[in-house]
């Protein structure tokens, strides 16, 4: 069977628009990065990844996970009050987490290393804020299958990013530059979002002043916040801790180390799983309510992912400190070292993304919440083995080892689930 025929022509066109767009965008920051890792280093690059560590673990609460519910709805009005239910969350937890960094007097900023960082805690309370927004509005896009729009906007933000960090590398070179370039360039990929969606929201049901109506809503879709929300909590933190905790261990630069690593590592592997798990999500939504089996989809795609990603792991692992120190640097040699084993850890997540979008359809909630815990244990014990190590390569190995297991499990478990909803349908 040839690979094209594993999806529908409405999918691979959807898949083709999403991995354009995306793939022009990582394409501009690939060739601006070595120019940027020479502008900033290592310290700064740990800087701007703490500060998207925080911002990351703090994403999951900020909409209470309603902003995924938006694509389930069979009426387009309840996907839009969704939508606004989400960004008063967000208006209403961006104010308390402004509240509370001001009043711990720099305390929980300073496991970040951001206190000595001016205005910090503003920055970060609209950061957030408009993260959520962001996916609030990716979603909507996602439903309404504009595809286009996604992939202009991902171009338009590496365009703008990449623009600014390159002009104001040589004048601006202070710690809070690539924050507040991150922060604007966000702010205004969410007005361009905006713009787009300003008639369908303004256009909403008088029902968006009734309480009584998003209480029924958010009870109806509370599976998002009792079991997606803890679950991407934990998530985000196990993504943000290798970055905290490299910070903490071995000092800033470290931490800038596996910031670039991964940040280099994610872009050209993802490309097509991030695409792709776009546009099955919605389709998988689609299939699933009309009762047509999704496992081979499932299986198919997840194949496809591996076939894909097992020669750059190969490549990488062999060639990585000798690429990352010609092409950004001598000074990024140990990025590359961290590289070489983060590249086995990416593998695994490339090829989850499939069965990772059909979660929600599945409702596989339980199983993922309880699956993240273990992998924040398995983070936790991972770089607690590497500091009494004292080697930040060790303690970057084991977890990227160790967090083969959780992504196993994941991919075995939608995948026996789909199997059998499939086996039940066609009883």
């Amino acid at each position: 069977m040839k690979i094209s025929s594993l999806f529908e022509n409405k999918l691979v066109k959807g898949v083709f628009v999403v991995a354009t767009g995306t793939a022009g965008a990582q394409l501009i920051t690939i060739l601006c990065s070595p120019i940027i890792t020479r502008l900033y280093g290592p310290e700064l690059f740990g800087l701007l990844g703490s500060f998207t560590a925080l911002a990351t673990i703090l994403l999951p609460l900020m909409t209470f996970s309603y902003s995924m519910a938006v694509i389930l709805p069979k009426k387009e009005s309840t996907a839009i009050q969704l939508a606004i239910l989400s960004l008063v969350f967000a208006l209403g937890w961006s104010l308390v987490i402004f509240i509370v960094l001001y009043s711990s007097n720099d305390i929980l900023l300073g496991y970040f290393s951001l206190s000595e960082l001016d205005a910090i805690e503003i920055i970060i309370s609209v950061y957030v804020l408009l993260l959520a927004a962001l996916e609030v509005f990716t979603y909507l896009a996602l439903r309404k299958k504009y595809f286009s729009l996604n992939s202009k906007v991902l171009l338009f933000q590496s365009l703008l990013s990449n623009g600014l960090k390159l002009g104001l590398g040589s004048t601006l070179d202070s710690p809070i530059t690539l924050i507040a370039i991150t922060t604007f360039v966000t702010a205004v990929s969410v007005i361009i979002y905006f713009c787009a969606f300003r008639r369908s929201i303004t256009e909403a049901p008088i029902k968006v002043i009734h309480t009584h109506y998003y209480r029924a809503l958010a009870y109806k879709f509370k599976d998002f916040f009792k079991y997606r929300t803890p679950q991407r909590l934990l998530a985000g933190l196990n993504q943000s801790l290798p970055i905290i905790l490299l910070a903490s261990l071995f000092g800033a630069p470290a931490a800038g180390f596996f910031t670039l690593c991964r940040s280099i590592l994610t872009m050209p592997l993802n490309l097509i799983a991030k695409s792709v798990s776009d546009v099955l999500y919605p389709n998988i939504s689609e299939r699933f309510v009309s009762g047509i089996p999704i496992f081979g989809l499932l299986l198919k795609s997840t194949l496809v992912l591996a076939l894909i990603g097992v020669i750059p792991m190969i490549i990488l692992i062999l060639f990585s400190p000798w690429l990352f120190s010609a092409v950004f640097g001598s000074e990024w040699h140990q990025a590359g070292v961290y590289a070489q084993w983060f590249s086995v850890w990416l593998f695994f997540n490339f090829i989850n993304r499939p069965c990772v979008a059909a979660v929600a359809v599945l409702k596989f909630e339980k199983v993922l919440l309880v699956n993240s815990i273990f992998n924040t244990g398995l983070v936790l014990s991972a770089f607690y083995l590497g500091g009494a190590l004292g080697s930040d390569v060790a303690a970057v190995a084991l977890f990227s080892i160790a967090g083969i297991i959780p992504q196993l499990i994941i991919i075995g478990g939608v995948l026996l689930k789909a199997k059998r909803h499939s086996q039940y349908k066609s009883c």
